[in-house]
């Protein structure tokens, strides 16, 4: 049996180059993996230490808002109440103003002669919507009729067809020589 002591030592002393390398690229992959690790380390320390700081700044900031609307709400204690009557002071403006054109408006209906009470204004408005919904009956009459269909005639029977007959080309005509016809001698005029 070998020693395994003597045959470790020999491997030992005695390392390929492929050897060398295996184990320096074990070292560099060891080395990146622990730098990776102090990183997530890092990163969460400074998450932690942030969102502290976040929690504690957002509730001082949440103090500071409480505080100013406070304040507000007293100061507009009283502005509320101002507004309140400006606003009550409108509305009366309004319904004011509301009734003055109401009084306008009747006064021109009067000048045109439209005027609701006592100068039959409901029976014209009657007898306004009575003539336009006979109108519209006669309209519809009128409508039903042109959308009736016509009749149509009674269908003629087609005439017989007609054999197609060859035409015969025009014979050339002859070029004659023509004589020109002397002008007419003028008769005298007689003068008496």
């Amino acid at each position: 049996m070998p020693d395994k002591s003597s045959g470790s030592r020999k491997s030992a002393k005695a390392k390929s180059p492929v050897d060398k390398a295996s184990d320096l690229a074990r070292q560099i992959w060891l080395a990146g993996v622990g730098a990776y690790g102090q990183a997530v380390d890092d990163t969460q320390q400074e998450v932690t230490r942030r969102v502290a700081q976040v929690s504690q700044d957002t509730s001082k900031f949440f103090e500071e808002l409480v505080s100013r609307g406070s304040d507000l709400e007293k100061n507009m204690g009283a502005l509320g109440k101002m507004s309140a009557d400006m606003r009550a002071e409108g509305l009366r403006r309004g319904a004011d103003m509301s009734l003055s054109l109401e009084d306008r408006l009747s006064r021109m209906r009067d000048m045109l002669g439209l005027a609701p009470t006592g100068s039959g204004f409901e029976e014209k408005v009657d007898k306004l919507t009575a003539d336009v919904a006979a109108l519209s009956a006669k309209l519809d009459l009128v409508l039903d009729q042109m959308n009736k269909p016509v009749s149509k005639p009674a269908a003629r029977k087609p005439a017989a067809k007609k054999k197609a007959t060859t035409k015969k080309k025009p014979a050339a005509k002859k070029k004659t020589t023509a004589r020109k016809k002397a002008p007419a001698k003028k008769k005298p005029v007689s003068r008496n």
